[in-house]
């Protein structure tokens, strides 16, 4: 069963049996729209217009700079602090192909939050009938703007506040990630092998296994081995021996983001 909310088009839960049959929530969020509102309203939402962080807060498209609120460090998080995480989506209730779904709309106007364009969003939320769960995103502006959509959901396979997902053994087909320079996470442009290091996890390995090694921990993108960037393929794999749950990740893009959230 998947639980969702208008509020930011947010995944509140996701419940699934353990290797006993018992049923929890593996996925960390809150319990009233209050909660979110007052709290972290990017858990579990959908980011944009932009997700993760532009520097100094500025970008510039066919000469034209377009100023975005600084809100980390000296970088746009995420679209700044009102974004689509903040926002009401419209939502209905679809049936498809692949299974009953929900589908969200947003229209952000040109020069909200900085960014160009008159933009319109539907992310569409499908329970499939393999019990995965499917997120499409489509995005249209009459402008040229920087997009990068995606899911902010923190998944715990024990199950929502069953401690930590440091002994989680990971699987991702990545071959190097996006390097960054200090603790700004900033990407440098470097594109830098993993193989040797504490990012490599293209053989299993425990979440926390290396984690202590690194300083800004595994707040970093992977640059997944893919043939095609359109289509859709595993990149990853992820188990807890202790639930005997197992989750792998599809996605039809290059990168795949890691970021352990170290509390229950």
């Amino acid at each position: 069963m998947v639980t969702l909310t208008n509020y930011g088009a947010k995944i509140v839960s996701v419940f699934t049996p353990d290797k006993n049959g018992a049923i929890e929530d593996v996925v960390l969020g809150y319990k009233s729209v209050d909660e979110y509102v007052a709290g972290d309203a990017g858990q579990g939402a959908v980011v944009g217009p932009y997700a993760n962080r532009i520097a100094n807060g500025q970008f510039e498209i066919d000469g034209q700079v377009y100023q975005l609120p600084v809100n980390n460090h000296k970088a746009c998080l995420h679209s700044g602090t009102q974004s689509f995480y903040r926002q009401v989506y419209d939502a209905k209730e679809i049936q498809t192909a692949d299974g009953p779904a929900v589908e969200m709309t947003l229209a952000s106007a040109d020069g909200e939050w900085g960014f160009p364009g008159n933009k319109n969003v539907k992310v569409t939320y499908t329970l499939t009938k393999d019990n995965g769960l499917k997120i499409d995103y489509e995005a249209t502006t009459d402008k040229a703007c920087f997009f990068n959509l995606t899911n902010h959901v923190y998944f715990n396979l024990k199950g929502e506040g069953m401690g930590d997902i440091l002994d989680h053994v990971l699987v991702v087909d990545a071959n190097s990630s996006t390097a960054v320079g200090d603790s700004t996470l900033i990407p440098t442009g470097e594109i830098a092998p993993v193989a040797g290091t504490d990012f490599d996890f293209t053989q299993p390995h425990k979440v926390g296994e290396r984690i202590k090694n690194l300083p800004y921990g595994y707040n970093m993108n992977f640059v997944l081995n893919k043939n095609s960037n359109n289509e859709l393929s595993k990149v990853a794999e992820v188990y807890d021996s202790e639930s005997g749950r197992f989750m792998e990740v599809y996605t039809t893009e290059p990168g795949w983001r890691l970021r352990p959230q170290l509390h229950p």
